[in-house]
Parts: C-alpha cells; sequence; structure tokens
C-alpha cells in the first residue's frame, strides 16, 4: 500500500492531462467510486495500482507519489 501524501499531486497532474476521475479510473480498470476514495486519501492505492497509473500518466511513481505538490508549469526538484 502506497502511503503518501500524493492527493494534490495526482488531482493536478490528472486535471492538466484532462481527465475526469472517471476517465482515468477507467484507464486503470477501476471502479469510479474506487478511485475517488483513493485520489482523496480515504484509502490507498497498492503498488499493481500505482504502477498503472504510472504508466497511463507516462510519469514516474516518485513524481506522482513522492514529490511535495504539483504545480502546473512548474518542475519539482
Amino acid at each position: 500500500v502506497i502511503y503518501t501524501m500524493y492527493k494534490n499531486n495526482l488531482k493536478g497532474i490528472r486535471i492538466s492531462r484532462g481527465l475526469t476521475q472517471d476517465d482515468l479510473a477507467k484507464l486503470i480498470n477501476m471502479p469510479k467510486s474506487t478511485y475517488i476514495k483513493k485520489e482523496n486519501e480515504k484509502s490507498y492505492f497498492n503498488i499493481k495500482e500505482a504502477i498503472q497509473i504510472a504508466k497511463v500518466l507516462n510519469l514516474s511513481m516518485d513524481y506522482i507519489f513522492l514529490t511535495k505538490g504539483y504545480q502546473k508549469g512548474k518542475k519539482r526538484s
């Protein structure tokens, strides 16, 4: 289970890609209600789900789940 503060990062990335929660849930074969709970940190993504998200978004898991926060147009160090 991935225990991090990723809510703002994942949401910002998803929105910047023009994806809804439903879109991303479908891309990783997850019910929308389950995805929403996990994006809002009411539950957590397991490693398999985190890998799927990283592949779909073409980003590293570190960038999505471990950086301090996503800000559109700004690089993270």
